[in-house]
């Protein structure tokens, strides 16, 4: 949509395009005024919800030498913002303000307000708060590994990921990074454990030489599951901290 600005700072014209909840990025405001090339231009906006936003800073894009104003016979200068979901989070009237900048930060016009309309879509639906038994599956681990820690089972290079070059002892647990999409913490289960991927590049573990202590997709599906289907019972998943 195009807004146009007159000389004391009155929206003269606006050219509107449609605009629908949730979208974010997709549309993009365009402020013409006769106004100085090194001025900066903000923009804030009054949400259907009767909230100010804070002024976001507008980019210029250049003179448009076509349109020339009649009084001061300079022509018009662009700036643009590009409305993310926060202005489009609510459906109805959307009021919009211009503020325009002097080289010292000090305001030296604002505009009129105008307005636009986002037409309704389907707002975003966020789960409801973790159970109580997510918090302490994730405790339990938390612990274990904890206790792992304080009794030495490791050394601090087990937050480093898997190195071909390291020679692991038994119980020293490291991160490899290259299975699933989050990776995983596994234990060494030999001693001398040198040059053995802990997974095959088909991602099955190395049984012989590796066991897992924590899988992150594992995890990671069960966190999502909980977020989008509060019926399904996480406990049956097929993951735990192995001591």
């Amino acid at each position: 949509m195009i807004f146009f600005v007159g000389n004391d700072g009155t929206v003269i014209s606006s050219v509107p395009s449609p605009v629908y909840q949730g979208s974010a990025g997709a549309n993009n405001i365009y402020l013409v005024a006769p106004f100085a090339v090194n001025l900066q231009v903000t923009v804030a906006f009054k949400l259907p919800n009767g909230l100010w936003t804070e002024r976001y800073p507008m980019t210029q894009v250049n003179e448009i030498t076509e349109v020339v104003n009649k009084q001061t016979g300079k022509s018009y200068v662009g700036w643009q913002f590009s409305l993310p979901n926060e202005i489009t989070r609510y459906y109805g009237t959307v009021t919009v303000q211009f503020f325009f900048y002097t080289g010292h930060g000090a305001i030296i016009t604002a505009s009129s307000a105008t307005t636009f309309t986002v037409g309704c879509g389907v707002p975003e639906i966020l789960p409801d708060a973790p159970g109580k038994d997510v918090y302490e599956i994730i405790l339990d681990n938390l612990t274990v590994l904890q206790q792992q820690l304080d009794n030495g089972a490791f050394p601090a290079r087990s937050i480093y990921a898997w190195n071909p070059t390291y020679s692991y002892g038994a119980n020293e647990i490291t991160y490899y990074p290259d299975v699933g999409t989050f990776g995983a913490f596994v234990k060494s289960i030999t001693t001398d454990n040198l040059n053995n991927p802990p997974y095959n590049a088909a991602g099955v573990l190395d049984s012989e030489h590796w066991e897992v202590v924590l899988d992150f997709n594992t995890l990671n599906k069960a966190i999502v599951i909980w977020g989008y289907n509060q019926a399904v019972d996480i406990s049956d998943l097929d993951w735990e901290v192995k001591q």
